[in-house]
């Protein structure tokens, strides 16, 4: 992204809805040059700056369950995206992909990586939300890819609807929600 197609982006957004969204995917250097992403977490954090600057919405990607990323250090990411001018977040569970350089990876040293199960991803999700930023919209909690292409078992045959609809139920068990937390930390 650069400022002409942020220039660009801005006139269209007179008469259009525009959002920009980037794959923050970590806020940790050490992992963003692990999975090779070709930045650091500086330059996200200046786009998103630079595109609020021109008015425009933004929106951010997760990834939990990185390589080289405890589930405590992923937590701890919160503090830091909560102070982002973010308009919107989708969140995405690691899944890896046949035929990818991390597939491969994978493959040859599959201890190096600690992927969710999905009751164990759903209460993470449910603490990460009750510390997040309540006027972030949420526009996804997981990722959906099919089982075929992926190298681990993943999750099934579970649908992304029955994940938010677990997600959901968690919510409510535990009389919680969005934000819970958030006026907490300040």
């Amino acid at each position: 992204m650069d400022e002409e197609k942020l220039k660009y982006f801005a006139e269209i957004q007179k008469t259009h809805y525009v959002i920009i969204e980037y794959g923050i995917e970590s806020t940790y250097d050490k992992t963003l040059k692990r999975i090779n992403r070709g930045h650091d977490f500086q330059n996200v954090v200046d786009m998103l700056h630079l595109t609020k600057e021109y008015g425009i919405k933004t929106g951010g990607h997760m990834i939990f369950g990185l390589p080289g990323e405890s589930r405590n250090e992923m937590m701890q990411q919160v503090e830091t995206l909560n102070k982002l001018p973010l308009d919107n977040i989708k969140f995405h569970q690691l899944q890896i992909i046949k035929g990818t350089q991390m597939a491969k990876e994978y493959l040859e040293t599959p201890e190096n990586f600690d992927l969710f199960e999905m009751q164990e991803y759903i209460n993470f999700i449910v603490q990460f939300l009750e510390q997040l930023n309540p006027k972030f919209v949420v526009e996804r909690f997981a990722g959906e890819v099919p089982p075929r292409f992926l190298v681990s078992e993943g999750w099934g045959k579970i649908r992304y609807d029955q994940i938010s609809t677990a997600i959901e139920k968690k919510l409510i068990e535990l009389e919680t929600w969005q934000g819970k937390k958030f006026n907490n930390k300040k």
